[in-house]
């Protein structure tokens, strides 16, 4: 993506399970970094809630982005739907 090095922030702040990050490159491509805090213990399903947590707040970003007030419920469950199915097998993927 190009973004500079000294603009990144800690993966994950202190004390938090799970954390987006957004940038912005310098032509206005936006993206966002989903990042988990990989603890013993945590169950798949513990995960699965942090990532659908986690794209609810990608789901919010865009909103702002786009200046949507007010999405339709079934369009926003479907939205929150993909972008968290979409986490889940990119994880997946990680951990084989």
């Amino acid at each position: 993506m190009k973004v500079p090095r000294d603009t990144w922030p800690p993966y994950v702040p202190e004390g938090a399970n799970a954390c987006t990050h957004f940038f912005t490159t310098n032509h206005g491509d936006r993206a966002a970094i989903v990042c988990i805090d990989p603890q013993e213990g945590k169950t798949g399903i513990q995960t699965a809630a942090l990532l659908v947590h986690e794209a609810v707040h990608i789901w919010q970003e865009h909103l702002d982005d786009t200046g949507e007030k007010e999405p339709g419920s079934e369009s926003e469950a479907y939205a929150v739907q993909h972008i968290s199915q979409t986490l889940m097998e990119a994880y997946a993927e990680l951990r084989v």
